[in-house]
């Protein structure tokens, strides 16, 4: 089966957020949303932005400025969680 022909099959909604695990061959979502550490606030990456910020880095790690003036920095795990820390 084809990529799109797996997420077809699976009545996926949403495909941007429907990622193929190429080691398992198991079919997950990634959990892309994440929270500043300092205030709460709710942080998507559904456009790939940080995920983006995060590739081009040595550490794969990036820095965020929150609304609240506070820094803290994200990355993603080996499952592909978003993970963010101060």
């Amino acid at each position: 089966m084809t990529p799109a022909e797996i997420i077809a099959s699976a009545n996926v909604t949403d495909p941007e957020r429907f990622v193929k695990s190429s080691l398992t061959g198991f079919i997950t979502f990634a959990k892309i949303d994440f929270n500043c550490p300092h205030c709460g606030k709710k942080y998507s990456d559904e456009d790939d932005k940080y995920v983006n910020r995060c590739n081009s880095n040595k550490d794969f790690c990036t820095s965020i400025k929150c609304d609240c003036g506070e820094k803290f920095k994200m990355t993603y795990d080996i499952t592909g969680k978003a993970v963010s820390w101060k």
